[in-house]
């Protein structure tokens, strides 16, 4: 027992000594260490905030796309004002052209290939989503769009606005 405790002592005598130690380096005025590359210290104070924080996330990152892009972002009015009952005309990146009647039914169909039932399609949440029987069946996602108007041309933009997928203009 006796032991046992002369051991506590000297443990808290060493904690002592330390905390001694510590206290007095840092009243000494002692030099503060350089923090990361920059060579800040704790005396420099924090960092400024700046106004850039705000643009921080997915949502925002979108947004800023989005303002890069050209022409008005159609909603889901005018996006089925503009395509429903009509034939869809345009290319895709390569130059492929593509012809796609849309039925005010739901269904769209090849008007290149004697109207060859291609799949069905929707308008909802702002975007224009074709469904293919193969990539149903697959059990793949529809394939959604973001519509853009440019005067007379459209520009079909994946959902994350990352890429143009097809565009009314040829020419351009």
């Amino acid at each position: 027992m006796a032991a046992s405790s002369f051991r506590g002592r000297k443990m808290k005598s060493c904690i002592a000594i330390f905390s001694t130690f510590v206290l007095a380096a840092c009243a000494s005025g002692a030099p503060n260490l350089p923090l990361g590359p920059d060579q800040r210290t704790a005396e420099d104070g924090p960092l400024a905030q700046t106004e850039d924080w705000k643009d921080w996330g997915p949502e925002e990152n979108q947004r800023a796309r989005e303002q890069g892009l050209e022409g008005k972002r159609l909603d889901t009015a005018e996006i089925s004002a503009v395509l429903r009952g009509r034939v869809l005309r345009g290319c895709y990146p390569d130059g492929t052209p593509f012809a796609e009647a849309l039925d005010s039914d739901g269904q769209f169909y090849d008007a290149t290939n004697n109207n060859q039932l291609l799949g069905t399609y929707t308008i909802a949440n702002n975007q224009l989503c074709f469904r293919y029987p193969e990539r149903a069946q697959a059990g793949q996602p529809d394939s959604c769009f973001t519509v853009f108007s440019r005067g007379q041309d459209l520009d079909f933009y994946t959902p994350d606005l990352r890429s143009r997928a097809a565009t009314t203009d040829c020419d351009g």
